[in-house]
């Protein structure tokens, strides 16, 4: 299973050749192939990225998953929950852009963890409880509002952090900011700017066009609906990806 990604300024593309290559864009870049790097998989896992906005309902999905059909799905936690708590991420809001990539390099990092589980269990589905795509949106929010330049960094490192796991495909969970805020329930300083509503529609303006680039890529699920409704949907959709 090869899964290679370019990343471009205003837009991502999705290459799956063998062999050397150049971008489908033309963009005039090798890329690293993932045949011979971080993940290599014995086995036709599927691996699924649940996406979405702070108290959208993420970790809620993975453990009903998980719960309903403990033989099918594998909870990949959060990277929050991986290293002990929020206060051991780097900062949402970096000083600079030295920062920020430190920070994707401890993303990567964690990825890499991720990588080793996945290597080592036979599981047919993976659950990644945020990825990088989550990052990737932090850094085009983050270049539209407070630190410009964030997604040309982001476009500069990505391609050689082999240890990046990506998903085969992403279930975004969208839910509106009434809504968020009342899930909150003080876990989430309502003043950061994870709960920010202007920040939140950058962050969803990045997964809109993944969707719009790559509609196979991307399925919207409205989060507002019971948790039993939105785990049969994706449950089924799971089961279509793999027949």
């Amino acid at each position: 299973m090869i899964r290679s990604y370019c990343i471009l300024s205003d837009q991502l593309h999705v290459i799956r050749p063998s062999g050397n290559f150049r971008c489908t864009a033309n963009c005039g870049k090798f890329h690293r192939q993932w045949q011979n790097g971080a993940l290599k998989l014995s086995h036709s896992s599927l691996i699924v990225a649940i996406e979405g906005r702070s108290c959208a309902g993420k970790t809620t999905l993975a453990r009903s998953l998980c719960a309903s059909w403990p033989n099918q799905f594998a909870h990949m936690v959060d990277y929050c929950d991986m290293v002990g708590g929020g206060k051991n991420l780097p900062r949402a809001l970096p000083q600079d852009l030295q920062e920020e990539a430190q920070a994707l390099n401890t993303f990567a990092g964690l990825d890499a963890l991720r990588s080793d589980r996945i290597r080592n269990a036979d599981t047919p589905v993976f659950l990644l409880d945020r990825s990088i795509h989550s990052i990737l949106a932090h850094c085009y929010a983050l270049s539209v509002t407070l630190l410009e330049g964030c997604t040309t960094l982001a476009e500069r490192m990505v391609p050689s952090l082999k240890q990046i796991l990506w998903p085969d495909f992403i279930v975004y969970l969208s839910v509106p900011d009434e809504e968020a805020m009342a899930r909150n329930q003080r876990s989430i300083a309502r003043e950061s700017i994870l709960m920010d509503s202007l920040f939140n529609n950058h962050l969803a303006d990045y997964f809109s066009t993944v969707h719009q680039r790559h509609p196979t890529l991307l399925h919207h699920i409205d989060a507002r609906q019971s948790i039993d409704d939105i785990s049969q949907q994706v449950y089924e959709l799971c089961r279509s990806r793999r027949s």
